[in-house]
């Protein structure tokens, strides 16, 4: 059985000839599946009907490659056309198989691990690079590492003083069952700043803002991303400028109002965080903004 590779990674028992992504020439090496028994698996099922001889070949052929090492679907189909079998032949093949292509990624990425200090994104390259998908890849790493990978975070929203900016998160493997979140003000941490939206004062100005997102999950390694940066117009919006010159208390505010009362006695609601008036007690929902 001639096995086809770019590279000829083999170790003592248990190991795999595999595609290293770092250097390679190509070369065909010829193994005996009693020498690969670290990766028997079961007899995978698969259909017959309306098969052709050759079909069946490729069938049993795929089935002893599967039990001699670990094959992503697109590498599987490749190494049955290397062996002389048609493209059609090769993928109406495997698609008869019942494989879980994620336990390959699994295996093969275990056995990577053994013989090579590869870091967990380094090893999803590397699964990537032997056709699994990327789903695979990452959830076969993200179990071996028990560690939260991929994931992203977008803000949106209009980025002026006095409006909403909305954190979301995707694409955690596996899914996060928490996460929080930390708003950054020119990369430096925002007080009080921790929930999914934020609300833009006087303070953000002209600055750039981001959020730190943590996913978490038990038993996992938490994974930490950042959003991209919004850049907060030079200028407060016209509404609040207008609000906050027209409000502005005669007598200088010494400290925070007392209640929302107050701050609208004065003049001064909605009171923005950052501004001398305000408080988190007149910020209930804790959005920044008091006495809306």
């Amino acid at each position: 059985m001639k096995l086809f590779t770019r590279i000829g990674a083999a170790a003592a028992a248990g190991a795999i000839v595999g595609s290293l992504l770092i250097a390679g020439s190509a070369s065909a090496t010829t193994l005996s599946g009693s020498s690969h028994a670290g990766f028997a698996q079961t007899s995978v099922p698969f259909l017959v009907k309306e098969m052709t001889g050759g079909q069946r070949k490729a069938v049993t052929t795929a089935k002893r490659y599967l039990k001699a090492m670990p094959f992503s679907k697109v590498r599987l189909i490749n190494q049955l056309k290397y062996e002389g079998f048609t493209k059609s032949v090769a993928t109406k093949a495997v698609n008869s198989l019942s494989v879980n292509w994620t336990k390959q990624a699994i295996k093969s990425g275990k056995t990577y691990r053994k013989l090579y200090s590869f870091s967990a994104d380094r090893l999803v390259r590397q699964l990537r690079y032997e056709h699994f998908t990327a789903k695979e890849a990452n959830t076969a790493v993200s179990s071996i590492f028990k560690k939260i990978l991929a994931g992203k975070v977008k803000v949106s929203g209009t980025a002026k003083v006095g409006k909403k900016l909305t954190a979301k998160s995707s694409g955690f493997t596996p899914s996060a069952k928490k996460v929080a979140y930390k708003w950054l003000r020119n990369g430096k941490s925002i007080k009080g700043a921790t929930k999914a939206k934020y609300t833009l004062t006087n303070s953000d100005a002209g600055k750039k803002i981001t959020v730190k997102v943590t996913a978490k999950r038990s038993g996992y390694k938490s994974r930490v991303v950042t959003s991209n940066a919004v850049k907060v117009a030079a200028k407060a919006s016209s509404s609040h400028n207008s609000s906050t010159a027209a409000s502005k208390p005669k007598n200088p505010v010494s400290g925070p109002f007392k209640n929302c009362t107050e701050a609208r006695n004065a003049g001064a609601a909605p009171v923005y965080r950052g501004d001398p008036g305000y408080s988190k007690n007149l910020d209930r929902d804790g959005d920044g903004v008091g006495c809306e």
